[in-house]
């Protein structure tokens, strides 16, 4: 859901890194990339009360996520895993347990992160006026 946008739009990449036609990412692109992150932790904790640890639906996207934008160790990956334990681990300690406010929750999560991957998207591929 929320990082499919990203993934499919992103999965073209490769290519184009190798012709050294990426955009270089600036501060806000680093920002959203952090909150999307942060935001997939406070899903995957909905997930885990809600349906238990072996749903990994959300944390296996986060794994898409840092093979896609930070593949190699450093500040950036290290940025990303912060968030998404923050957010999993604030998620964690706020839930009761699975309620329908937790599963609306999640899916307030997953909207603001399909906002957060198609700005991310737009980087690489921005619309072009008429």
């Amino acid at each position: 859901m929320v990082v499919l946008i990203l993934i499919a739009l992103l999965g073209a990449l490769p290519a184009a890194a190798q012709s050294g036609e990426l955009p270089a990412r600036d501060r806000t692109y680093v920002t959203n990339l952090i909150d999307l992150s942060e935001l997939i932790g406070s899903a995957h904790a909905v997930r885990v009360v809600c349906n238990g640890t072996q749903d990994q639906f959300w944390r296996s996207y986060m794994q898409q996520l840092l093979g896609l934008e930070a593949p190699s160790p450093g500040d950036l990956r290290n940025r990303m895993v912060t968030a998404f334990n923050s957010g999993y681990q604030r998620e964690i300690a706020q839930l009761p347990g699975c309620t329908q406010d937790a599963r609306d929750d999640e899916a307030v999560f997953s909207e603001e992160g399909r906002r957060l991957s198609e700005a991310l998207a737009a980087h690489y591929f921005p619309k072009r006026g008429n």
